[in-house]
């Protein structure tokens, strides 16, 4: 496949109203069924199905409620540029802290420090 651009490197993100979609159906699960168990109104949740209506702009609980019922971590729900810079830093953080041991015990052993 002959592509114009060099697309490498990036991370695609899908609309919150995807994601909802795809879960839902990957589990099996009607509309009705998610609604009934988030407690909420089964229009409600169409309109975050069809993107009427963003998940951002609900409550906390409606929003961890369809997170739990969908098996979603309620980050990857809320994705924002905010949460992708937090989510990318983190994700270095771990890696750099997870990393090889002999470094940071080096560094341990000329500044007499404990971690």
């Amino acid at each position: 496949m002959n592509s114009k651009f060099d697309l490498s490197g990036y991370e695609v993100v899908k609309q919150e109203h995807t994601i909802l979609k795809e879960r839902r159906e990957k589990l099996g699960l009607t509309q009705q069924q998610v609604a009934d168990a988030a407690s909420i109104n089964i229009r409600q949740y169409q309109k975050f199905e069809s993107g009427e209506r963003g998940i951002n702009g609900t409550s906390f609980r409606i929003g961890v409620a369809i997170a739990d019922v969908l098996e979603l971590d309620v980050h990857e729900l809320t994705y924002t540029p905010t949460v992708a810079v937090y989510i990318k830093g983190k994700r270095e953080y771990d890696h750099m802290n997870n990393g090889d041991t002999s470094e940071r015990n080096e560094n341990k052993s000329t500044t007499g420090l404990t971690q």
